[in-house]
């Protein structure tokens, strides 16, 4: 799945850097205000990384478990139901100074083209 991520100017200004692979990393509190970006655009926030630099580079500390399925909601309930399961995680699973957010994201073309 592309990273919608990389299309949205406002989200990419948000990220305090980029990890090995390229992709954006967000810092608490930085972190909530990409998801509510993402959601002014429409853009669903599938799935929320916690991960913790390392001397040798990062690592996981969490990955969130929420899974919403489409079945007919409207695109813009998909990624409000979504989102707010993603900002959910991100206040409950804080983490320090050490630490920064991965998301994986898709806009409504993209996530249709995959599961249609």
């Amino acid at each position: 799945m592309m990273n919608n991520l990389e299309t949205l100017e406002p989200v990419l200004g948000l990220a305090h850097g980029r990890t090995i692979g390229g992709e954006p990393a967000f810092t608490f509190p930085d972190v909530l205000e990409a998801i509510l970006t993402c959601s002014q655009h429409e853009i669903a926030v599938l799935g929320v990384e916690l991960m913790r630099a390392t001397s040798q580079g990062y690592s996981t500390e969490g990955i969130s478990p929420y899974e919403v399925q489409l079945n007919g909601h409207p695109w813009h309930e998909f990624v409000a139901l979504n989102n707010g399961q993603a900002a959910e995680y991100v206040k409950q699973n804080r983490g320090g100074d050490d630490h920064f957010y991965l998301l994986t994201a898709s806009q409504q073309q993209e996530f249709s083209s995959l599961v249609g």
